[in-house]
């Protein structure tokens, strides 16, 4: 497997966000959870701690792989860090699919978003040369699958949550943009950066939902 090569200010650049953004991203979930835990069902118990999980994955899988010199453990690590991209973006469904949202509507979504979730990480971990390409608009796929639920959505949700949803949801587009950008120095730090944004402004969004006064 090929490795992209970065200068070292921005690979220095890349690894204060990783580090950063992970201490941010605990500090936050940590007192979402103690916060909202003792005060919610079990449905929304559940929701929280997959969407916990799945942003701490995401994050650690991100930070180990790309802080990681060129070896064969970085390869195996880069096939987790695509995996755990699905398994993020199912994970922050499940705050509105399991909580927000009433059953008959939130359930459907959910078992879709984790089906697709479940296909993304298989194709990426067996078939990873040949998925590659098209794993990016999958991801953006599963991302904007809560348009078919918006509707619902606004119904249920205050429009300070929708702000904050949609915000974020735009903030991963765009990252996207850098991530393709391979010319522009600093792409993959910027990158890195939008994604910690996106997933501040959802978690944002989340603690207003379970947390609202």
């Amino acid at each position: 497997m090929n490795f992209p090569t970065y200068r070292d200010d921005e690979a220095a650049a890349d690894r204060a966000i990783h580090i950063v953004g992970l201490i941010v991203a605990f500090g936050g979930l940590s007192w979402l959870l103690a916060r909202s835990l003792p005060n919610t069902n079990v449905a929304g118990a559940v929701a929280l701690i997959v969407y916990a999980v799945g942003v701490l994955c995401m994050l650690g899988a991100s930070a180990a792989y790309n802080l990681c010199p060129p070896s064969p453990l970085k390869a195996t690590l880069c096939l987790v860090d695509r995996s755990m991209i699905f398994v993020m973006i199912a994970g922050s469904y499940a705050p509105y699919a399991l909580h927000a949202l009433p059953p008959n509507i939130g359930l459907p979504l959910f078992i879709v978003v984790w089906t697709l979730a479940l296909v993304g990480v298989v194709l990426t971990l067996f078939w990873f040369e040949r998925f590659q390409k098209v794993s990016l608009w999958l991801y953006l796929g599963m991302g904007w699958l809560l348009v078919a639920v918006l509707r619902p959505l606004i119904a249920w949700l205050p429009p300070t949550v929708l702000y904050l949803l949609l915000g974020g949801g735009l903030t991963y587009s765009l990252g996207t943009v850098f991530h393709s950008w391979e010319r522009l120095r600093f792409h993959n730090a910027i990158w890195h950066l939008l994604v910690l944004v996106a997933v501040l402004t959802h978690l944002a969004a989340i603690m207003l939902i379970f947390t609202p006064h």
